[in-house]
């Protein structure tokens, strides 16, 4: 992957995981995503968590 298409995946990355932050409906929903069991999680909640994870902290 190019460096500036890299960058533009990781911003998006990280402005999806605000918005999911932004739309939880609890703080429970929000600590399930972070914390919990990949089975719990079902596919798509789990690959978002994952790339998430990957993208580095900016601050």
């Amino acid at each position: 992957m190019t460096q500036p298409l890299k960058r533009k995946y990781q911003a998006y990355m990280k402005m999806y995981g605000s918005m999911m932050c932004d739309l939880a409906d609890s703080e429970d929903t929000v600590l399930k995503m972070i914390h919990g069991k990949d089975e719990e999680l079902g596919a798509v909640l789990t690959a978002v968590r994952n790339n998430i994870k990957k993208v580095p902290d900016e601050n």
